[in-house]
């Protein structure tokens, strides 16, 4: 399975889970949705600066919930962010590696 194949499993998931509380996510469910459509199918259309900025946007959403790290005070994230954050991470982290790699390596996994 390669990167674009990837992302596109787990932005279904998060379109599934965000589903069930639209009013919550609606500040990011146009980003969802935006890269659902760069993801399926992966074309030539596809543009990787455009997925990494998208993941970017999901990722500043999904860190708004989580606890600030050497806090004193016990912090327990919303169920809708903290059911999802790893899938958010996992996408963060491919999206890193979709920025480095070349425009052949990006046109082979397509």
């Amino acid at each position: 399975m390669n990167i674009l194949e990837e992302l596109g499993i787990h932005t279904e998931s998060l379109i599934t889970a965000t589903a069930e509380d639209p009013k919550f996510f609606a500040p990011v469910i146009q980003y969802l949705r935006r890269l659902h459509g760069q993801l399926t199918p992966a074309t030539s259309n596809t543009k990787p600066d455009e997925i990494t900025f998208l993941c970017r946007q999901l990722e500043e959403f999904w860190s708004r919930y989580r606890p600030e790290p050497g806090s004193r005070y016990p912090y327990i994230a919303p169920s809708q962010t903290s059911t999802t954050d790893g899938t958010i991470r996992k996408m963060q982290a491919l999206a890193e590696r979709l920025q480095q790699m070349s425009c052949e390596e990006f046109m082979g996994s397509s």
